[in-house]
């Protein structure tokens, strides 16, 4: 990390609004996520018996809620990134400027699975070059 470099470090959910939910998939969230050690922060999953699951996750660099399709080959998780053969959801749009709120619409292969809003906060800290570190939450 660089000297002075600010991360987010954890999640907690704010919000969750289901406009619409396919009824084989469950909603799992836990209140506050941490960054895993190789970097991943979930937010959230949408989990099926049947069929793909659905991950959310917080992705730093573009500050953006990031949907990964899971169990999936690799045909179909990029067909799904890419919004190809009637899948899309992998990019989430932010609702307002000066929140972590974010519209999630996830289709897979032409079938609906989950329409809604995720808000969320973050917690951040940022690193100084002498090691100490700061943390701090953000919630708008």
């Amino acid at each position: 990390m660089r000297a002075n470099a600010t991360k987010t470090a954890s999640t907690r959910i704010v919000e969750i609004v289901t406009r619409f939910k396919d009824d084989d998939y469950a909603l799992a969230y836990v209140q506050k996520s941490f960054l895993s050690e190789t970097g991943h922060l979930k937010v959230f999953e949408l989990k099926c018996p049947s069929g793909p699951d659905f991950s959310g996750r917080w992705d730093e660099k573009p500050s953006a809620l990031d949907i990964d399709v899971l169990g999936v080959d690799r045909a179909a998780r990029t067909s799904f990134k890419n919004s190809r053969d009637g899948s899309s959801g992998h990019h989430t749009i932010q609702v307002t400027a000066d929140a972590w709120k974010f519209a999630v619409n996830i289709i897979y292969r032409g079938r609906r699975i989950f329409e809604g809003t995720v808000h969320i906060a973050l917690d951040q800290e940022r690193a100084f070059k002498s090691g100490l570190k700061m943390g701090g939450s953000f919630t708008c």
